[in-house]
């Protein structure tokens, strides 16, 4: 069967793109099933998705996505200035140091949702600051305010490598964000408020 599905694949990968991944899922699951192995359309897709040299479907489906876009309609994807996360042992022993030392002011913070999460400020500088507890707000930089948001999440995802993108979520704050982890083990964050007619589900 593993020989079938490899001549198969090599003869559509001559005759289609990438763009009819469906189709070829198709007429696969269609020549399995007439060999006398039927497969669903589901490991069909997953198939056929490895043939193109992605990881998985949801890779593969992301980027049909992308490129199913009206013609006209541009992808526009800005990135802010990152707004650093430090993890601190808990918000009031960092007080002495940030507010008291450093002459930062609080600007929000320190409840629910978000409880040991704070934003403090001086000036143009902006520092979020996560207490150990603060039940997994342990990104190290915050891009908040992306415009694009959604497309730079399908471009990620559509990406091939060994990287991965976690879903995009809503916020308790009317807006979206998601985060990509660096070999190293840091979080990067990226937020949007939602755009007119995006609204939490």
């Amino acid at each position: 069967m593993q020989a079938l599905i490899g001549l198969f694949a090599r003869t559509e990968e001559r005759m289609r793109t990438y763009l009819q991944a469906k189709a070829m899922a198709t007429s696969l699951r269609e020549s399995l099933h007439a060999h006398g192995a039927p497969l669903s359309l589901d490991q069909c897709l997953e198939i056929v998705a490895r043939q193109f040299g992605f990881a998985d479907w949801s890779i593969l489906a992301a980027k049909i996505r992308m490129a199913d876009r009206p013609a006209g309609v541009a992808r526009t994807i800005d990135l802010p200035s990152p707004i650093p996360i430090l993890k601190v042992a808990s918000l009031d022993l960092a007080r002495p140091f940030y507010i008291d030392y450093l002459g930062f002011g609080i600007d929000w913070g320190d409840e629910s949702p978000w409880p040991g999460y704070t934003q403090v400020s001086r000036g143009e500088v902006q520092l979020h600051l996560a207490a150990e507890d603060a039940g997994g707000k342990t990104a190290a930089l915050l891009f908040r305010g992306v415009r694009g948001l959604a497309d730079y999440h399908l471009e990620l995802a559509g990406r091939r490598g060994n990287f991965t993108v976690s879903d995009l979520r809503f916020t308790p704050y009317d807006s979206r964000e998601f985060e990509v982890t660096d070999p190293f083990g840091n979080h990067l964050r990226f937020w949007e408020n939602n755009p007119p007619g995006v609204a939490r589900p």
